[in-house]
């Protein structure tokens, strides 16, 4: 026979253990509960966020776009008209009343100038290659309308004692030194370098010609008239002329391999482009 005793003990045991259980399941689901409230607020965005993003004006993106498009123009308009990159060949000649503010270039012998910017960066490019071991000078820089006259009757009288003919003789005297008033010497941004130097070595070995091809281009001068791009210049190879464009047109032109002529045309590409642009989104 069951000791009663016992019996209450046993149903005390059970009834605390249960309540044990219930407890710890309450607990449980109250925890869980908790954590996916606490993880719905850090992961989910709020109403507040959601109605944000749905709001945002689409005309503050056609506004963002039309500014920056303007402001492309406004870089490509400012370069194309840049008065370093003044188109002066047979067919667009130096504008009336043209005038250069020259200064003498420190390394020659006083003859020759330049205009003021591209005097400086010349000055700077000879002082740099000097550095480096080459001895160079120039054979031409800045010429006035009466000097530029001699040069282009001096090549043309030796072509037609060549034999060439009165035309002839015009048109090579032309594509070689160009006839008056369509030179970029008259201009003050142009320089001849003496030929003989071209394959002067420095003090590594490397000739002149090469060094000038790595280099001038950081000072601001491109070669005018390379091998190849008479179609674009209208004018004879000439490996010695350099012409100061300004640096940051220098870099881009060096970059691209662009002519000037034809880098005036990338020019003008880019900004009917912008100007397509910023047409289409204003009617947006």
């Amino acid at each position: 026979m069951n000791d009663p005793k016992n019996t209450e003990s046993r149903l005390a045991l059970v009834g605390l253990t249960v309540l044990v259980v219930c407890s710890f399941l309450a607990f449980a689901i109250i925890f869980f509960d908790a954590g996916n409230l606490f993880s719905s607020s850090s992961d989910t965005p709020s109403t507040d966020q959601v109605s944000t993003d749905e709001s945002s004006d689409p005309s503050d993106k056609i506004l963002a776009d039309i500014a920056e498009a303007k402001e492309k123009l406004e870089e490509f308009q400012g370069r194309l008209d840049s008065p370093y990159l003044m188109p002066v060949n047979e067919q667009s000649p130096i504008p009336e009343g043209y005038t250069v503010d020259l200064m003498v270039l420190s390394h020659t012998d006083g003859s020759l100038s330049l205009d003021k910017a591209a005097a400086s960066a010349m000055n700077a490019f000879l002082a740099s290659a000097e550095g480096v071991g080459y001895h160079v000078s120039l054979e031409a820089a800045y010429r006035s309308e009466a000097q530029q006259q001699k040069v282009y009757d001096e090549k043309f009288k030796s072509f037609r004692q060549a034999g060439y003919s009165v035309t002839e003789a015009k048109e090579l005297a032309t594509a070689a030194v160009g006839s008056v008033n369509h030179s970029e010497h008259q201009l003050g941004l142009a320089v001849d370098f003496n030929p003989k130097d071209l394959e002067q070595a420095g003090a590594d070995g490397t000739l002149f010609k090469d060094y000038l091809k790595k280099n001038i281009y950081k000072f601001g001068f491109i070669l005018s008239y390379p091998a190849g791009g008479q179609d674009s210049t209208g004018r004879d190879p000439n490996g010695c002329h350099y012409r100061y464009v300004g640096l940051e047109i220098a870099e881009d032109m060096n970059n691209r391999g662009y002519t000037l002529t034809e880098y005036r045309g990338y020019l003008q590409n880019q900004i009917t482009y912008y100007q397509q642009q910023i047409t289409m989104l204003e009617k947006q």
